[in-house]
């Protein structure tokens, strides 16, 4: 195990626990006028789909890495403006990491990869508008099932080669997957990775998914040095029923509430006593009571309550 080979885990990581912990609560919350349970099928789709299409036709491959070329300048400046936190510092980063990108080489496939990741961003994020809460849950759980069987039966590891073959003849940086030195994320997985930023926002569980992430992640990747092809959706997967726990744990915990206030007050002499003038006799019933030759009468003033019999 190298150290280019642990420093490539570590970046992969970082940047999906990114991807968790930048959203902003409530971004894109206009898209949830368009909810339906139709919009699930879009996280298994964009596995299922996107592997069976490439293995039916190797073509396809081409027109899929055009396609996130065209689309990662609008999405990424969506993500910006309405999705990410940190506004200020990516719309410095964003257009450097643009230009640098057709540098070629490792350091522009990182830049490339940065500017893919923020498109994702935003689509992850609208698929959690779009989605309610339980049918995105069984989104999420059926493309992280259909993932790992494509691999178990072979498909998954075909159809990677054939987009990797695309890729290596693409002219100009290629943004269809996250690529840090010598690990490899595809694009799907990085918007099942905002996905689960947008849940987090909403559950105020950020730091916690992010840090869950990246762990996991990291886990994974020392693991794919060995075997050198994983589904990436597991971690996703796990910290997703890891949060799902926590949060139900907190809306179950019964609230802390204040003690009542007592439902007396304090007892004080009439006006007539507290002036000393008073010319009745001092009376040994109640606390601090006094007996005057008055009418009886209660009366408040201040907060406090004024006896007199």
């Amino acid at each position: 195990m190298k150290l280019v080979d642990l420093v490539s885990v570590a970046g992969v990581a970082a940047l999906q626990a990114a991807l968790v912990g930048l959203p902003k609560v409530g971004a894109l919350a206009r898209l949830e006028r368009l909810r339906s349970r139709a919009w699930a099928a879009t996280l298994p789709g964009l596995i299922v789909v996107g592997t069976l299409l490439v293995l039916a036709l190797p073509s396809a491959a081409r027109e899929l890495i055009g396609l996130a070329t065209v689309t990662v300048v609008p999405l990424t400046l969506i993500g910006l403006v309405m999705v990410a936190r940190p506004r200020r510092v990516l719309v410095v980063v964003a257009p450097v990491a643009l230009v640098l990108s057709f540098l070629g080489g490792p350091l522009g496939q990182l830049f490339a990869s940065i500017l893919t990741a923020l498109g994702c961003l935003t689509l992850g994020v609208a698929l959690a508008r779009l989605t309610p809460a339980r049918w995105l849950a069984v989104g999420l759980c059926a493309m992280c099932a259909a993932d790992m069987v494509l691999f178990a039966v072979g498909a998954g590891q075909v159809s990677w080669g054939l987009m990797a073959q695309a890729t290596a003849h693409a002219h100009g940086p290629v943004f269809d997957q996250v690529k840090i030195g010598t690990m490899t994320i595809d694009y799907p997985d990085l918007v099942l990775a905002a996905a689960l930023g947008g849940i987090a926002a909403d559950w105020h569980l950020q730091r916690l998914a992010a840090t869950f992430t990246a762990a996991l992640s990291a886990a994974l990747g020392v693991i794919v040095l060995s075997v050198h092809l994983l589904p990436a959706t597991v971690p996703i997967g796990l910290t997703y029923l890891l949060l799902r726990r926590r949060h139900r744990r907190t809306a179950q915990r019964p609230a802390r509430s204040s003690p009542p206030a007592p439902s007396f007050a304090p007892v004080t002499a009439c006006p007539t006593a507290r002036a000393a003038v008073c010319p009745a006799r001092r009376s040994t019933r109640g606390l601090a009571g006094v007996a005057c030759s008055e009418r009886p009468r209660t009366e408040r003033a201040g907060g406090l309550q004024l006896i007199c019999q």
